[in-house]
Order: structure tokens, then C-alpha cells, then sequence
């Protein structure tokens, strides 16, 4: 249950370069969107049981994000959680997407990698990594989750710009 709700930081005017992220559930009225956890890498490789950062995207139903102008806000909400270890509360980020007029101001884009390697860490490693060559580019939110040996695991973040954001890949 929500206990309180308040806007970190808006921008209006959010064209998204990519949309990578897992449909968790429809309501009446929006579709949310999960982005990090613990079954979960936009790459669509490994995922761990051990994770840092998960997020949630509310966005009208039935919108194509790659289409359009919209508002984005991160928001924090503090809840009361009750499980079998009793009641809690807790702090938690999420976002809102919303369609606006006008033309782009940013510019979003997730990037992401990950990485495995031999139990014993003799012989094949592999590693995929995303990156960004610029000074203005922020990074408003980030997750990665790994297996509970370290084997495996990934990563990933949202960047926003005032400007198109150019990514690069690097394979090894």
C-alpha cells in the first residue's frame, strides 16, 4: 500500500532511442514495464538471482514508445509491505511516461552488458558491453544482477541527453 508519493526530476519533451524493456502486467489503464531484477538483462542474456536496482515504467496502454514525444518523471513512493517477516516500509523509484506536443528536448536510450566466465577461470570467457563516448550524457537509472557463485551476470542503464546518443558496442 502507498503511503506517499512525490516527483524526483521531469523532463519534457523525451524521444526514446530504444525500448528494451520486459512487460510485467496491463491495468485498466497503462502497462507496466519492469527494467533490472533478478530475471532480467537487456541484453537478454544471463540473469542472476542477486540484483541491484529495479524499476518499474507506467505508460498509457496500448502505447508504442518509439513513436512520439513524451514526458518522463521519476518518481519515489514510499510503501507498506507486509510478508510472513511482517510490516515494513519501504522506498522505491519508479517512472511515469507520458505523451506531450513539441519537439524533442532529449534524448533516452538503455544500454547494457554482461559477462561470463569458467567455474575454474581457465579457457573461454565471454564479455558484451555497451558504451557511450560523451560529457553530457546522465545516467538516471542503473541495474545489474549476478549469479550467486559470480560466474555470470549483467548490467545495464538509462541515459538521457540533449541530444541523439550514440552507442557503441565492444565484444571480447
Amino acid at each position: 500500500m502507498a503511503i506517499s508519493r512525490m516527483e524526483i526530476r521531469k523532463w519534457e519533451g523525451v524521444k526514446f532511442q530504444n525500448f528494451p524493456l520486459k512487460l510485467h502486467k496491463r491495468t485498466n489503464g497503462s502497462d507496466v514495464y519492469i527494467f533490472g531484477g533478478r530475471e532480467y538483462s537487456i541484453t537478454g542474456h544471463w540473469g542472476g538471482v542477486v540484483y541491484s536496482g529495479r524499476y518499474r515504467f507506467h505508460v498509457p496502454k496500448d502505447t508504442n514508445i518509439l513513436e512520439g514525444v513524451f514526458m518522463l518523471s521519476k518518481m519515489l513512493e514510499k510503501v507498506k509491505v507486509i510478508s510472513k517477516n511482517g510490516e515494513q516500509e519501504l522506498e522505491r523509484e519508479y517512472f511515469t511516461i507520458f505523451p506531450c506536443e513539441g519537439e524533442p528536448k532529449f534524448w533516452a536510450v538503455f544500454i547494457g552488458g554482461y559477462d561470463k566466465h569458467t567455474l575454474s577461470g581457465i579457457g573461454a570467457s565471454r564479455m558484451y558491453e555497451q558504451y557511450v563516448e560523451a560529457d553530457d550524457v546522465e545516467v538516471i537509472a542503473e541495474t545489474s544482477n549476478r549469479c550467486r557463485s559470480g560466474r555470470f551476470g549483467a548490467w545495464a542503464k538509462m541515459l538521457i541527453a540533449p541530444h541523439p546518443i550514440e552507442v557503441r558496442d565492444n565484444e571480447s
